[in-house]
C-alpha cells in the first residue's frame, strides 16, 4: 500500500486524506482513487452503521447534516481525483497549485 501512496502527487495526496478523513477508511480512499468505487458508494460505506441505527432508532438531523456534509467533501475529492488525472503530465501547473491549495488549507485552519 506504500507503494500506491509514494505514487501520489501532493494534489493526489490531499484528495485522498480529504475521502480517508470524511470516511475513517484508507481503503475506501484508495478504492475511490482507483475509480474502484464512486463517491456515493464510498459515502454509503462510511455511514454503513450509523445508517442502520438511524432506521433502527430514528433519524436525527445532526446525524444526517453531517452526512450530507460527508458526501460533499468525498465528492470534492472525486473531483479532484479526476482534474489531477487530466493534468497530471502539466508538472509545472501541478507544483504551483499545490503551492495555491497549501496556502489555503494553512490560512483556512
Amino acid at each position: 500500500m506504500g507503494d500506491v501512496l509514494a505514487t501520489l502527487t501532493d494534489l493526489g495526496m490531499t484528495a485522498v486524506s480529504s475521502v480517508v478523513t470524511a470516511t475513517g477508511s484508507l481503503i475506501v480512499g484508495l478504492a475511490l482513487m482507483a475509480d474502484v468505487i464512486l463517491p456515493d458508494t464510498a459515502a454509503d460505506i462510511s455511514i454503513l452503521d450509523e445508517g442502520y441505527q438511524m432506521e433502527r432508532w430514528g433519524k436525527d438531523k445532526n446525524v444526517s447534516d453531517r452526512h450530507d456534509q460527508i458526501r460533499k467533501e468525498i465528492c470534492l475529492a472525486y473531483r479532484l481525483l479526476r482534474t489531477l488525472q487530466l493534468i497530471v503530465s502539466d508538472q509545472f501547473f501541478l507544483d504551483r497549485i499545490s503551492i495555491v491549495i497549501y496556502k489555503y488549507l494553512n490560512h483556512k485552519s
